[in-house]
């Protein structure tokens, strides 16, 4: 992929040679340095809204908890191909349901209010990782895989059902 976008980058049109479908060409704004300061600064301001920081701790735990999830659990429990196949349905599921939840709920105005949606919303999405935890927890200490007592052999789809919960 890292590949593909610094291959890409040699087809990348300068700015200046840029035409839209109107057949006029792109203008781009000139800024000057104290432009450039000033919107450095608003950027720093909102780090220092109540509102992103009340964001703060699911921005935290939505990356804190990578680690178990691809490395304690994926990493311990899954052979090579295995992991790579589970982590692909990971990320596609994350995109599909992303876009299913906000094409068909939240951005749906016959719903409710934004108000309510978002509230609704982020129950729905706590519970499902409350539940996610819930049942993680119940199959490691179930199980006792931990670090220092992975399966041997790891386990690989091709196996059937033999592990699956």
């Amino acid at each position: 992929m890292i590949a593909g976008g610094v291959f890409a980058f040699f087809f990348v049109l300068s700015p200046s040679r840029v035409i839209k479908s109107d057949g006029t060409a792109v203008v781009f704004e000139q800024t000057d340095a104290a432009e450039g300061l000033g919107e450095l600064v608003q950027v720093a301001k909102l780090f220092s809204n109540r509102y992103m920081l009340l964001l703060t701790p699911l921005i935290i735990q939505s990356n804190w908890f990578y680690a178990y999830e691809f490395g304690g659990i994926n990493g311990l429990l899954f052979d090579a191909p295995t992991r790579g196949l589970n982590s692909a349905i990971y990320w596609a599921i994350s995109g599909v349901s992303s876009y299913i939840g906000g094409t068909y709920y939240l951005d749906r105005e016959s719903v409710g209010a934004r108000r309510q949606r978002a509230i609704r919303g982020l129950l729905v999405i706590s519970a499902i990782n409350v539940g996610q935890w819930i049942y993680a927890l119940i199959y490691q200490f179930s199980t006792g895989y931990d670090k220092g007592n992975a399966p041997d052999p790891p386990i690989n789809f091709a196996d059937g059902g033999t592990f699956w919960a």
